[in-house]
């Protein structure tokens, strides 16, 4: 008579393996290159790309506060020009050299996103308080975005939006001032 096959399961056949969802971790983390795709405007000749460039002389002027509505922040967005779909960055903190005196920048928010196209799509960071010392890089660590939102993301731009200076409000003056802006991060 016909007997059904008996299906039988030998250990030395077996391969079990999990995969562990867990962040990158490392004691360094990496500089990120990045370039300016759009901005809300600067005066003179302070494009926002100067915040990537190694010229400790080269600098970040907005628009004039003249130029500014009520309401309205400084705004930059930069890509990061190495994340593509197979090379994803965890942002972990920026490096910033401000700009001094009553137009450098007390306050902002940074947000990493996939899309420029879709403002809804933006994940923020904390917001940082900058100190008020065009000398001194001020190393500011990015907290409050889950890591697991970069590590699906297809592409990477990372926002960034000047919140408040320290008291310029003349209106034939440049709003905010900066001098540099550095991202780093772990590579997933």
């Amino acid at each position: 008579p016909m007997v059904e096959p008996v299906r039988l399961c030998i250990a030395s056949n077996l391969r079990v393996f999990g995969v562990e969802e867990k962040p990158p971790q490392s004691t360094t983390a990496e500089y990120i290159e990045m370039q300016c795709v759009r901005h809300c405007g600067h005066a003179y000749n302070g494009h926002p790309r100067n915040l990537l460039s190694d010229d400790e002389h080269a600098l970040y002027r907005s628009r004039h506060n003249v130029d500014f509505d009520f309401g309205e922040h400084g705004c930059m967005v930069f890509k990061l020009t190495q994340a593509t779909g197979h090379r994803v960055y965890l942002p972990k903190a920026v490096l910033i050299r401000n700009g001094f005196g009553v137009q450098a920048v007390k306050r902002l928010v940074i947000s990493v996103g996939e899309s420029m196209q879709d403002d809804t799509a933006w994940h923020k960071y904390q917001e940082i308080v900058l100190e008020n010392d065009g000398v001194k890089y001020q190393q500011c660590m990015l907290v409050g975005v889950d890591w697991k939102v970069c590590k699906n993301m297809k592409q990477q731009f990372m926002k960034l939006q000047l919140l408040q200076n320290y008291g310029e409000c003349r209106g034939r003056q440049c709003r905010f001032k900066m001098h540099s802006f550095q991202l780093y991060g772990l590579e997933f």
